[in-house]
């Protein structure tokens, strides 16, 4: 919506915001010239309620309507009585979103078109029993999906009878919940492709047939789990420019074939790399599904292109909708069919430079993602100057950084609803070579120095992980990306057992690594120093620095005119670094989080997000997630090591839940016998259905949540007693 609302306020178009009373202080509220509730936060009785959005229309008697990403957005029973209404829907025609937002007509409709498809069941699973039958016959492994929605709900891959059991169970309730449609079909699950989608937008004459059709360059979406995307790129280092020419003829065939208007996109799954193709060096792709709606990494195609895309939605819409239209004239812009006509080569829109999307979702990386919510207490976008600034000028390469949130500090994470916060961009480009791998190089970087200096506090949040993915270089994962190896596995292939904490207190590693951790201990002793008495420690000063909290472990920092020398205090082998210290930039009057510190002439950005009663304060390191640290003086740390430190809590007889959510389903119940792996109960969680299983063998011996109760994140659900 704030993206839709944004090129509306630059066109001088007034808007309308919807929002359920969870969204009350939403940034799109804010941001609309008039906002309308429509109920209470269960997205069934407010954003996908049709009569209440309705209401809502002729309450405030708007002349169009842009259903946004999600939600309504692809439900051809709103479009529908939208029009009824003489109301425009800013979108394709009702035929087009039916064909298309259900996948087993779209499948059948691309068939038909020539467009390459998918082996599988082309019609609706009616049981569980059914759906493992046709697994069989399909052969494993296979992907169970939703007929309708998309954004990874509704979505199972199965690999023997018992997932494809459990997958229909919990897909059916996924797309019942998300979709209103709980209908579900099977296919063969293509193992370890690359995901690839082309952006179109296309127009019809006075007849109702697509005419115009404008194809852009592809957006490599393959970097995903649970089959919801985490990266996107434009263009993709994958495809060879006779499978880009390929596929975007067939996106174009598939367009006219469905009567296609608006803004929409056709995704693809790339099989096998480059070393697959045909003989005229076409590689082999399948067509997935079409999303009849912007799709949230719009914003890569736009870095790429120079085309604002919800313009041309509007445009389109102007023109067919109220008849402002010249006949004689195109719809799109000329200019632009022009210039995809003159580039025979690769049959898009011209494109120049190379885009990076990150999704930041609110979510905890070292929990296997599971959802985070709660207010956002601190939050701070990195800018364009900055982050030029920090990767530097080679003189062929402009960086730009882009981002599109809907947040601001005090917003509310609500379990009801997508984890996202924001999509963080970076682009780069050369000038003089408009397709340039450098500019990908450059891109990467980019991205790297601004989740160092994106602020986000008061949730867990991905940002950390995508950091560590793209920007440390001893890992397996940051190599592969640079060479483009992104097939959608890509994420369960580097990271087998998850993401796992940056282990940066760990004193036995490399050289490099003892240099970071001497990094992180100076940069927490200036940050200390500096908001005591806003200048660097003198050369008298030695503070002890413990990295990890109260009881963490402790180094000592001496400050030496431009140098500071570190030691490890506890540790069996003992270490002392000397870091340089070549620049410090921290300013007391600004309301930034971050501050930045060369040392041994490398760049740290240090984020500071707090500091309780007792001194404690939190930072961020790199974007290696937040760390307590205690400064102190020698005198205090002996003193304090008369304290003990607390004892943990045992929770070996219990289940906590991972996330905060609502328990939707038991499968167990007091005094019953449990068995390692088996099924508990379903938490349900921004409207994905998660399964918890027992770690362990045991007797329930209290359920402690009831079913349809909200749960915290490491609230108990169960507590066990031993056989």
């Amino acid at each position: 919506a704030c993206r839709i609302i944004s090129t509306c306020k630059k066109l001088g178009i007034p808007t309308v915001a919807v929002y359920s009373s969870a969204d009350s202080r939403a940034s799109h509220v804010t941001m609309a010239d008039e906002a309308i509730c429509l109920g209470p936060p269960s997205s069934l009785e407010s954003y996908l309620n049709i009569d209440k959005v309705c209401m809502a229309i002729e309450q405030t008697g708007a002349q169009a309507v842009a259903p946004g990403y999600g939600f309504l957005s692809e439900n051809a029973t709103f479009a529908s009585r939208i029009q009824e209404m003489g109301v425009a829907f800013i979108g394709p025609p009702v035929e087009a979103i039916k064909a298309m937002g259900d996948k087993i007509t779209s499948k059948q409709i691309a068939e038909e078109a020539g467009v390459n498809t998918i082996p599988g069941f082309s019609g609706v699973v009616s049981d569980e029993e059914h759906a493992i039958e046709l697994a069989n016959e399909i052969g494993y492994p296979v992907m169970i999906k939703a007929t309708s929605g998309g954004g990874g709900k509704g979505m199972r891959i199965c690999y023997n009878d018992d997932d494809t059991r459990e997958g229909f169970v919990l897909s059916t309730a996924e797309a019942t919940q998300s979709f209103g449609d709980g209908r579900l079909f099977i296919e063969r699950y293509i193992e370890n492709p690359h995901h690839i989608e082309f952006q179109i937008v296309a127009a019809a004459d006075s007849n109702g047939k697509t005419t115009e059709v404008l194809v852009f360059p592809e957006r490599e979406c393959s970097i995903q789990r649970r089959n919801q995307k985490v990266l996107e790129e434009s263009p993709s280092v994958l495809l060879t420019k006779e499978t880009r020419k390929e596929m975007a003829r067939q996106a174009e065939l598939l367009a006219k074939a469905v009567g296609y208007t608006s803004a929409g996109t056709i995704e693809f799954l790339v099989e096998g790399g480059n070393s697959e193709s045909n003989s005229d060096g076409v590689q082999n792709f399948f067509f997935l599904e079409m999303n009849t709606r912007l799709q949230v990494e719009h914003p890569v195609t736009e870095m790429v292109t120079g085309v604002d895309l919800v313009e041309q939605m509007l445009h389109v819409s102007a023109k067919q909708h109220f008849n402002e239209h010249d006949l004689s004239s195109t719809i799109l812009p000329k200019s632009l069919l022009t210039a995809q006509l003159e580039n025979k080569a690769e049959g898009v829109v011209p494109y120049k430079g190379w885009a990076l999307e990150a999704r930041i979702y609110a979510e905890d990386p070292l929990r296997n993602f599971l959802p985070s919510t709660g207010p956002l207490l601190k939050y701070e976008e990195p800018s364009t100057e900055a982050v030029s600034n920090a990767v530097g000028d080679d003189g062929d390469h402009n960086v730009a950084v882009r981002v599109d949130s809907g947040v601001r500090a005090g917003t509310n994470i609500s379990m009801h609803y997508d984890p996202m916060i924001s999509k963080l961009v970076t682009y780069a480009e050369n000038p003089n070579k408009p397709s340039d791998l450098g500019a990908r190089t450059k891109t990467i970087k980019a991205m790297v120095q601004a989740l160092h200096r994106y602020v986000i506090s008061g949730v867990q949040h991905n940002a950390i992980f995508i950091r560590h993915l793209l920007g440390d270089k001893s890992h397996s994962a940051s190599e592969a990306f640079e060479r483009g190896d992104t097939p959608t596995s890509f994420i369960d292939t580097h990271y087998p057992d998850g993401f796992q904490a940056i282990d940066l207190l760990h004193l036995n590693d490399s050289d490099v690594l003892s240099e970071k951790i001497a990094a992180m201990a100076v940069s927490s002793a200036l940050i200390s120093s500096l908001r005591e008495s806003g200048s660097v420690g003198s050369s008298d000063d030695v503070l002890v620095v413990l990295l990890g909290g109260f009881f963490g472990i402790p180094f000592e920092v001496k400050f030496d005119a431009e140098m500071a020398t570190v030691t490890a205090i506890n540790s069996t082998e003992k270490f002392t670094v000397s870091l340089s210290i070549d620049d410090v930039v921290h300013d007391p009057l600004s309301q930034s989080a971050i501050s930045e510190f060369k040392l041994n002439d490398k760049l740290y950005v240090m984020q500071f997000h707090g500091e309780s009663s007792d001194g404690t304060m939190t930072l961020q390191f790199d974007a290696t997630g937040m760390l307590d640290v205690v400064v102190r003086s020698r005198r205090e740390h002996e003193l304090a090591g008369y304290m003990k430190e607390p004892p943990a809590i045992d929770t070996s007889l219990m289940l906590l839940s991972p996330m905060p959510g609502k328990l939707v389903g038991l499968a167990v119940e007091e005094g019953e016998h449990v068995e390692e792996g088996q099924e508990l109960c379903t938490v349900e969680a921004m409207k994905m259905q998660n399964v918890l299983r027992s770690s362990r063998k045991g007797v329930i011996d209290k359920v402690c949540i009831l079913v349809g109760s909200s749960v915290k994140a490491d609230e108990v659900i169960f507590k066990y007693r031993n056989d």
